[in-house]
Formats: C-alpha cells, structure tokens, sequence
C-alpha cells in the first residue's frame, strides 16, 4: 500500500506543479474538470490508484474492527472481496449485516463462540 501511495504523490506533483496547487485543488470541486482528468490514461491511472489505497484501507480496517469483535476471519472473507472491489459496498455490507447478525448469534446461547486473545494469538 506505501509503494502505491508513493506513485500516487508522485504522479500528482507534475500537474500540481504545472498548475499550482490552489487551481488543481479547484479543479477537484468543478465535476466537469474531474471528467476530463479521466479522458487521460494518466489521469485514470491516478485514479486507480486512488481507489485501490482507499479500498485496501477500507479493508485494513475492517479486519481490525472484526478482530476487535473477535469475529472469525473466516466470516470476513465475503466482505473483504466486496471492499476490494466495490470499497463503500463492502463496508455497508459488514456494517449493516455481518456485524449485527454474528453479535447477535454470538450472545446467543449456543451461537457462534467468541475467540479469546491468548497473548498475541487469537484462540
């Protein structure tokens, strides 16, 4: 993820440079401007990255927050493959779905069994 993020600035400091950096900023609040940095291949390759930081963050986070709910991992993997793919999809869906539905099978009796933290291994 540092390595894509590092391309990322990188490729952003020729327009910035050429334009100064309140006209690109500008550019970012007018859509018509963002259309047409996506009718360049540099623009779209910008953009990719873009979305792939943001949607491997979006990722990052989920397994934390699943692991401090101590939800399986197991569990994660339809949302992990949403996020990658569809970034806000893949929160949504472990935010509205996963996360009520494994709590409340979880404080169940005889739902899911939480996993406990057995010094820096997860039991």
């Amino acid at each position: 993820m540092a390595s894509l993020s590092l391309i990322y600035v990188l490729m952003l400091i020729p327009p910035i440079h050429a334009l100064g950096f309140v006209r690109f900023v500008e550019q970012f609040l007018d859509f018509n401007e963002v259309v047409k940095l996506f009718q360049s291949p540099d623009g779209v390759v910008v953009g990719w990255i873009h979305f792939a930081v943001t949607d491997l963050a979006a990722g990052l986070w989920l397994i934390s927050d699943s692991r401090s709910r101590q939800i399986r991992h197991l569990f994660m993997i339809p949302q992990l493959l949403v996020s990658l793919l569809f970034g806000p999809a893949g929160i949504l869906l472990y935010l509205v779905f996963t996360r009520p539905l494994l709590s409340r099978l979880r404080d169940r009796e005889g739902g899911l069994p939480s996993r406990k933290r057995s010094g820096n291994k997860w039991e």
